[in-house]
Order: structure tokens, then C-alpha cells, then sequence
């Protein structure tokens, strides 16, 4: 844990971590502003980016809402910015975007690139394949507790590709080649004979992925 055995982490490490879990704690009596405002002061932190912080997750209007009355949407943005209130260099979150509608989940994910960006280490678990591909540089793909495969996104789909190749063409509808010589001959009579309207080799998402190595669904 930051260049040291974990074994020897004390309260100053954990002071750089923020934890975002199904069970992360909102006090129900306060507000939005009132529990990161709290959650900065036991952090050691100032108030001073808060304001920010609720207007980038849309929560600016809302931020005076006692959390008892908040929706399951409003509770998880205001839980995610009391993980990330003090600026930690290493973050944990757990389904961040869980119960987000469409645009308030995009503008997680472009906080999320932005830590990023800026040197944060982010640890996220989802089970939705297209936000680990859209967010994350490296995957894990876990197996009743055991990590079965590992590797960028487009790494472990091309691991998983297929060995055909879709032609669209004009008359002749799809067709399927392999990709070996004897197909790259025919691929080439096919652009000969302008018939050619699209082609595309055939890799799996990461969905399909998760199913082949895990045998269930998402």
C-alpha cells in the first residue's frame, strides 16, 4: 500500500484512501452539505471545494435536502463525493453509479476519467461491462472470489476473438470468411467486384467475455 507492505499502513495511509461501499455511511438527520461538510472536517479538510463538488454531480439545488429524504439516486452521488471530499490518492468504489439515472451516471464517469487523469488510483466493481470498458485501463474478471482473467479491455476481447470475418456486400448479403489466405483471395475478389459494403472481424464485447471464462450471467 503506496510503496509499502500493507501490513505496516497506519492512519496516516488511510487518510489518503476514500471508500465508496453498498453500506457507506450518510447521516439521515443532516443534510447533503451538512454530512460532507462534516465528513471534510473528519477528514482535516476545508469546505472550500464542496460547492463544486455537489454542482459537478447536480446536487447544488439539493444540497440543503435532509439525506432521510433523498432518493436512492440523490443518496449514492452524495456518498460518492463524501469518498472523494478530502482528495484521496486511491479510491475504492463499489457500483458507484448503481440507481443513477442516464446523465447523472455519465457525469460520475467523467469524474471518474478525470481522478484518472490526474494521478488517482480508482478501484471500481461493477457488473456493468460497458462502464468497465469505458473506464477503466486494466480489468479483472472475478469468479466466485478467484480473478480468472486480467488485462486492458480491448486486450481481453481480442484474447477472445473469433477466427471469422463479416463481409456486407451488395448482392450476395453476409458473407463469412476465416482469416487465412484462402479468405484474404476471396476478400479480394470481393473488392474487385465492388461488392464490398462493410467488413468487420469478430471479437466479443466484454460481456460475452465474462460469460465464456465464468459460465453464468451478469
Amino acid at each position: 500500500l503506496f510503496g509499502r507492505p500493507i501490513e505496516h499502513a497506519g492512519g496516516a495511509d488511510y487518510d489518503r484512501i476514500g471508500i465508496l461501499s453498498d453500506t457507506s455511511a450518510l447521516y439521515e438527520r443532516l443534510t447533503i452539505e451538512e454530512n460532507l461538510r462534516l465528513y471534510a472536517k473528519v477528514r482535516g479538510r476545508g469546505e472550500r471545494g464542496i460547492p463544486a463538488l455537489l454542482e459537478r454531480v447536480g446536487l447544488e439545488r439539493d444540497r440543503r435536502t435532509l439525506v432521510k429524504n433523498c432518493s436512492k439516486g440523490m443518496r449514492q452521488r452524495a456518498a460518492l463525493l463524501a469518498a472523494l471530499v478530502h482528495s484521496p490518492e486511491l479510491v475504492f468504489l463499489d457500483e458507484p453509479t448503481s440507481g443513477l439515472d442516464p446523465a447523472a451516471r455519465a457525469e460520475v464517469h467523467r469524474m471518474l476519467r478525470e481522478l484518472r487523469r490526474a494521478g488517482t488510483t480508482v478501484f471500481l466493481t461493477t457488473h456493468d461491462m460497458a462502464e468497465a470498458a469505458g473506464c477503466c485501463d486494466r480489468l479483472a474478471i472475478l469468479n466466485e472470489g478467484r480473478i480468472v482473467a486480467t488485462g486492458a479491455p480491448a486486450e481481453l476481447t481480442m484474447e477472445h476473438a473469433r477466427n471469422r470475418v463479416v463481409v456486407a456486400t451488395r448482392t450476395r448479403g453476409a458473407v463469412e470468411l476465416t482469416k487465412d489466405a484462402a479468405s484474404a483471395d476471396a476478400a479480394r475478389e470481393l473488392f474487385a467486384a465492388g461488392e464490398v459494403l462493410s467488413i468487420h472481424s469478430d471479437e466479443p464485447d466484454l460481456e460475452e467475455v465474462f460469460l465464456e471464462l465464468t459460465g453464468r450471467e451478469l
